[in-house]
C-alpha cells in the first residue's frame, strides 16, 4: 500500500471514530475524492511518478510530504519511508475540527500544485514566464526540496502576485550562483523548512526581506553572489549542463530584449546541444591562433566560446576550421538564435571570446541581479 493510502485510510478512520460513517463520507468526498479521485484524469495526475533524486515518487506523496514540512509534521532528520507514520502520530490526539483543517488545506495546497508549470521535453518557454522559468531551472537540477517552500509562498501570497515573483526570483538567483560556484545544496533540505518558520506570519515585503535574510545570513560565507568569483566561473565553465542553462536563458533573456522577437517565435524548447566555438581539440586547424594546451584551456572554457545548436556536430566538423564550422552553424535553424545570429562574418580570435564572454558576463547579472544580497 502507497504512503498516499496509509494516510488517507489513517485520517479518515480517525474522523469515523471521534464521529461516524455518514461525516467521514461527507469529508472524503468533499475534501479527498474530488481533490485526488473524481476521474481518470485526476487520479492519473496524482499517481504520476516524478523523480525525486535517487528515487521516484508519485506526486500524491510528493504533496503530503510538501505539506508535512509545510505544518513540522517532516523535518529534515526524518526518513520518507517514515511518512505515514508521521502523519499518524501528528493526528492521533485531533479533535475534528483540527483533522477537517488539515483536509481543507491539502484541498487548497492540491490545487496549487496542480496549477504549477508541468515541465516536459515539449515544453516552450519564454523569458517573461517568470514561474516557468524558475520551475525549469530546478527541474533541470532536480531540486524538489524547494517544493513545501515555493507551495507555502504561493499560498499565503495568493493575491499579492508581484511579491510572490520577486520571491521566487531571489530563490532562483540563489540557486543558480550555487549552481554555478560548486556550492552544494545538500542542505537544501534543512534550509527550505527554516525560511518557511521565519515567513510565517510575515507580511508581503517582510516576506521578502525575511528571504532575503536568510539566504544572506546562510550564505554570506560561500561566495555564491561575489560577482569576481561569478565572472571567473563564467570564464572557465567545463560543465555542459551548466553553460546549456545560462546560454539558453541569456538567448531568452536577449530575445524578450529585442521587440521583433516578441511574437510566437520568441518561445524556445530546451533541446539544445552545447558547442565550443574553438574546439577541444585545437590542434589541428588552430595553432595559428592558439599557442599550447595552457592557452587553449584559457579560451575554450570562456562562455563567450561556446553556443547552442539544435544538433551535435560530427567529430570532423566539431574541430574543423572556423569557416567550415560557421557554414553549419549559419543553417537556418541555429541562426534562428540571436546567440548565433551574432556570429555572422566575425573572424572567431581570442580577442572576439572575450568580447563575447564579457557581453554574456553583463547578461548573466541582468538575468540574476547579485546586488539584491548585499548586506
Amino acid at each position: 500500500m502507497s504512503s498516499t493510502d496509509i494516510i488517507k485510510n489513517a485520517l479518515f478512520d480517525k474522523i469515523i471514530k471521534i464521529t461516524n460513517e455518514n461525516k467521514a463520507m461527507e469529508y472524503y468526498q468533499d475534501y479527498w475524492n474530488n481533490v485526488f479521485d473524481k476521474d481518470e484524469a485526476t487520479q492519473e495526475f496524482w499517481n504520476k511518478e516524478v523523480e525525486t533524486g535517487r528515487i521516484k515518487r508519485s506526486r500524491s506523496e510528493i504533496l503530503l510530504h510538501s505539506y508535512a514540512t509545510i505544518n513540522g509534521i517532516f523535518k529534515s532528520e526524518h526518513s520518507l519511508s517514515h511518512l505515514s507514520s508521521l502523519y499518524k502520530e501528528h493526528i492521533k490526539n485531533l479533535d475534528e475540527n483540527k483533522l477537517k483543517q488539515i483536509l481543507k488545506e491539502l484541498k487548497d495546497y492540491s490545487e496549487i500544485y496542480r496549477d504549477f508549470p508541468d515541465i516536459n521535453k515539449e515544453t516552450t518557454f519564454k523569458y517573461e514566464k517568470y514561474e516557468l522559468r524558475f520551475f525549469h531551472i530546478i527541474s533541470v537540477y532536480n531540486i524538489n526540496t524547494i517544493l513545501p517552500l515555493v507551495l507555502f509562498l504561493k499560498n499565503l501570497l495568493n493575491q499579492k502576485k508581484s511579491i510572490y515573483k520577486e520571491c521566487l526570483y531571489l530563490l532562483e538567483a540563489l540557486i543558480v550562483c550555487n549552481i554555478l560556484c560548486n556550492v552544494s545544496s545538500k542542505d537544501y533540505n534543512k534550509f527550505f523548512p527554516q525560511i518557511i518558520e521565519k515567513i510565517k506570519g510575515k507580511q508581503d515585503n517582510d516576506v521578502i526581506d525575511s528571504i532575503k535574510e536568510a539566504i544572506c545570513e546562510k550564505y554570506k560565507d560561500k561566495e555564491s553572489f561575489d560577482k569576481d568569483k561569478i565572472k571567473s566561473k563564467l570564464k572557465c565553465i567545463k560543465n555542459n549542463k551548466k553553460a546549456t542553462l545560462i546560454l539558453f536563458w541569456i538567448e531568452l533573456y536577449k530575445r524578450e530584449q529585442k521587440k521583433d522577437y516578441k511574437d510566437d517565435t520568441s518561445s524556445l524548447e530546451y533541446n539544445y546541444t552545447l558547442e565550443h566555438l574553438l574546439p577541444q581539440s585545437w590542434e589541428t586547424h588552430w595553432s595559428d591562433i592558439i599557442q599550447d594546451e595552457e592557452e587553449a584551456k584559457e579560451f575554450i572554457y570562456q562562455i563567450g566560446n561556446m553556443t547552442l545548436l539544435k544538433s551535435k556536430l560530427n567529430s570532423t566538423l566539431q574541430n574543423n576550421s572556423w569557416n567550415n564550422k560557421l557554414i553549419r552553424i549559419d543553417g537556418k535553424v541555429n541562426t534562428d538564435l540571436l546567440i548565433n545570429k551574432e556570429l555572422e562574418d566575425k573572424l572567431w580570435t581570442k580577442t572576439e571570446i572575450e568580447k563575447r564572454t564579457s557581453k554574456f558576463i553583463d547578461d548573466f547579472f541582468k538575468i540574476w541581479n547579485v546586488d539584491l544580497f548585499e548586506i
